[in-house]
């Protein structure tokens, strides 16, 4: 009984340890559980699928409009994956791999994961490609400095905030006036009142000097200061 037994708890032990698991295939997903499906377009999606596998390291190509083939290497691993999509939804399917042993519907785990971390993404891209023909304005952070607080509310949707690849922050808001409360170098910071327009794009900067930090609010659009003055062109 107790060499069944340790067969038995052997046999659990080996299979959890396992490295490969079922194929993760994902059927119809919506763009977007956020976004009305009039706001986007098959071509916005396609573009924010491209550019979320570009964010991850996915080279993307369109093979017809409606369906992208992307692929990642990494080292002398390699996954292709099918995406067929529309307006409303998309199919993220398995097509290829190398050195991520497939076998009988099974594959390396972590393969899983990316495939899981691309539809988050792209979901991301949806709601940020979506933005901006809203509207929203953008406001970006300079590199080192993050929005904690809207409007006195600290808990801003984490979809609402995205990198967009250049090292910033970017928060979409309403059109009308907001307060933002800030960090840099672990310093709180407050921009008072600003009228952020529709469709326009901001940027906060800011400044160290004494160890005293200058900040201020451009509209890049408009190519104004609309908050504070702006010490790096002095």
């Amino acid at each position: 009984m107790k060499k069944i037994l340790s067969f038995i708890i052997l046999a659990v032990v080996i299979t959890g340890c396992s490295s490969t698991k079922p194929i993760l295939n994902l059927q119809n997903e919506p763009v977007s559980e956020h976004v009305s499906i009039t706001d986007v377009t098959q071509i916005e999606v396609q573009e924010a699928i491209l550019a979320a596998g570009a964010k991850l390291g996915w080279t993307g190509e369109v093979i017809e409009p409606g369906l992208i083939d992307a692929t990642l290497q990494l080292r002398t691993h390699e996954a292709v994956v099918e995406i067929s999509y529309s307006d409303k939804q998309y199919s993220i399917n398995y097509k290829s791999s190398k050195n991520l042993k497939y076998k009988d519907g099974n594959i390396h785990k972590n393969y899983n994961r990316w495939v899981a971390n691309l539809s988050k993404t792209i979901k991301e891209k949806v709601i940020y490609r979506a933005s901006l023909t809203g509207d929203e304005a953008i406001v970006n952070t300079s590199k080192g400095m993050s929005i904690w607080e809207v409007d006195g509310d600290r808990k801003v949707s984490a979809i609402r905030i995205m990198s967009t690849g250049v090292g910033l922050n970017s928060v979409l808001f309403s059109e009308g006036t907001h307060t933002i409360g800030g960090m840099v170098v672990k310093r709180q910071l407050k921009i008072g009142s600003v009228d952020y327009k529709a469709k326009h794009e901001y940027l906060i900067d800011y400044v160290i000097e004494d160890k005293k930090i200058y900040y201020w609010v451009k509209d890049l659009t408009d190519n104004v200061v609309v908050y504070g003055t702006d010490r790096k062109s002095q």
